[in-house]
């Protein structure tokens, strides 16, 4: 009696570990960021790698567009946008987002902001804008002598890349320090070209007046 409950021991014990081995992972759940039309931006995981991508669901399936493959587990963008807009009879998205990076010590804090901003043509799957800003703000404790008896703060603020700007009609301006550029969607090329600045003509100079 004793053997036959042995056996069927190790046999339950058997089977609850080759259960546990074929037992299937986890699979992660996708992060719903924002929902417009049929478009919804979506946290994925993909051979443990994780990505920012928008789902397009048509009639017949749904296609995937990779908007940018996050670096770590604990990057999450901060204000995402998902909006769409029409311009030259085309349906367009405007997908935008930030990422914060903070030091803050006792005689440090720095903040440096960077936006992106990207503008797709979910018809054609093709991307048709991308653009990087970013900001650097710093405050600083500098001391004077050695022993640290005196000190005074510094303030530092610089920008790299170009402001963008999705104006009403669809159009794009890009603002920097040093320049401005404004672009147009081309329908017929599916894509943003830099429109064509305006010749100014100089103004005649003004006669100089007689001398009496």
């Amino acid at each position: 009696m004793k053997k036959i409950f042995l056996v069927a021991l190790l046999t339950l014990t058997s089977l609850q570990v080759t259960a546990q081995k074929t037992k299937k992972p986890v699979t992660p759940k996708n992060e719903v960021l924002a929902t417009v039309d049929n478009v919804s931006a979506e946290i994925i995981v993909q051979n443990k790698v994780r990505k920012l991508v928008l789902f397009v669901k048509n009639e017949t399936k749904t296609d995937t567009l990779l908007i940018k493959q996050l670096p770590d587990a604990k990057y999450k963008p901060n204000n995402f946008s998902l909006k769409s807009f029409t311009t030259s009879d085309t349906k367009l998205y405007h997908v935008s987002w930030q990422e914060m990076i903070l030091v803050d010590t006792k005689i440090k804090k720095e903040t440096t902001s960077i936006t992106e901003n990207q503008v797709w043509n979910t018809t054609t799957g093709k991307q048709l804008f991308n653009n990087f800003h970013k900001s650097y703000y710093l405050k600083e404790t500098q001391f004077l002598d050695k022993n640290k008896t005196a000190s005074h703060d510094v303030e530092k603020k610089s920008s790299e890349g170009s402001e963008f700007h999705l104006l009403p009609n669809g159009d794009i301006s890009l603002f920097s320090k040093s320049q401005q550029s404004h672009y147009v969607f081309n329908a017929a090329n599916d894509k943003y070209e830099v429109k064509k600045a305006q010749v100014t003509s100089k103004a005649s100079p003004k006669p100089k007046p007689k001398r009496r």
